[in-house]
């Protein structure tokens, strides 16, 4: 079967699980895997828990934001910040490539804020998993994207709700790893003597 005889429905459908495969974060050495897939499912389960009423169209995007990777690969962040030019044609052809999938959305200043913030926050969360596993590597990107989000507080563009969050993950020198058994994730979600009930 050619691209040619194959119906929309299929083509956005390859896209999308091809897309989620690519590879983040290819240039830094690192212990995990990392993919558009895991990357995407962080990001959109950050929207889901932090927002009040995400709009379909903000879910969408947050899901379909790196599809075009599949294309283009995953551009560092370097090399978009010490090459503007190179970083707006990248963000021009990526949107095309979704556009012309039917994968684009038109959102509002705040959605394109939480999209940015999710994006940024999952990234972050990653780098600080990736250092609680034993990786130096990361340190400097860690950095670098926590200065990126105190950028989008100090613009206003960082949602109180991601802020707050931030707070709490800053305030320790490690994520931690929930528990193996559920019995105490309960009775830390629900208090003292509430698990199993």
């Amino acid at each position: 079967m050619t691209v040619s005889t194959m119906n929309s429905d299929l083509i956005r459908l390859l896209a999308t699980r091809e897309g989620g495969q690519v590879r983040r974060c290819h240039v830094l050495p690192h212990i995990s895997s990392y993919t558009v897939g895991l990357h995407t499912y962080g990001a959109v389960s950050l929207l889901l828990l932090l927002h009040p009423s995400p709009s379909l169209a903000l879910i969408k995007a947050v899901q379909w934001h790196d599809v075009a990777e599949r294309w283009m690969g995953d551009m560092p962040s370097p090399v978009k910040s010490r090459h503007p030019e190179l970083g707006q044609l990248y963000e021009r052809i990526e949107r095309q490539c979704l556009e012309s999938l039917g994968l684009a959305q038109n959102l509002t200043s705040d959605e394109r804020a939480w999209l940015r913030a999710v994006d940024l926050l999952e990234l972050y969360l990653w780098c600080r998993e990736e250092e609680r596993a034993g990786n130096g590597n990361v340190r400097e990107w860690t950095e670098g994207i926590r200065a990126a989000l105190s950028g989008l507080f100090l613009d206003g563009d960082l949602p109180p709700r991601i802020d707050a969050l931030l707070r709490q993950i800053d305030g320790r020198k490690e994520l931690p790893r929930l528990s193996d058994h559920f019995t105490y994730v309960e009775r830390d979600l629900n208090g003292p003597g509430e698990a199993g009930s």
